[in-house]
């Protein structure tokens, strides 16, 4: 039952940020930006949760990623540490599951993101807000209806 609350929060968040990142778009750019990463960051933890190949043989993904464990699908964390004992994070695991097309926008959004809510490196250019609005909600309603492509091997 818990994993049935995980996915439906993550696809409800992802449905949430998605239509905030678009009522923002004009009114608030670098917001729009950042609702339009976390809708990605939901929508693919919940394709990422309900993957075919967590219920059958993972030797596939071990011999990319050997540390990944059936109980990954469920990481909230963004990335792995060594140092903090912690296993692949959802960036870790957008890198193993997707085709670079999708790690390209979900890094660009990933870091213009952060450079909205902390601090832009010095020349930093942001991505426009209707284009990552745009490219977010592509990949937002494909991993949402269950259309999203994964890495050879892994879907």
């Amino acid at each position: 039952m818990l994993a049935d609350s995980r996915q439906r929060a993550h696809q409800n968040k992802a449905q949430k940020f998605i239509r905030e990142a678009q009522e923002l778009v004009a009114s608030h750019p670098d917001m729009s930006i950042v609702c339009s990463f976390y809708a990605l960051y939901h929508a693919l933890s919940y394709s990422i949760r309900n993957a075919d190949i967590w219920d059958g043989d993972i030797s596939f993904l071990r011999k990319r990623r050997p540390d990944i464990r059936p109980e990954d699908r469920d990481a909230t964390h963004h990335s792995s540490s060594i140092r903090h004992g912690r296993g692949p994070g959802v960036r870790d695991l957008v890198r193993l599951f997707f085709p670079n097309t999708i790690v390209e926008v979900y890094e660009e959004l990933h870091d213009a993101s952060i450079d909205v809510r902390y601090i832009s490196e010095p020349g930093r250019i942001l991505p426009s807000a209707r284009d990552a609005y745009a490219d977010a909600r592509l990949i937002v309603d494909k991993a949402l209806a269950g259309t999203i492509m994964y890495r050879d091997g892994v879907g």
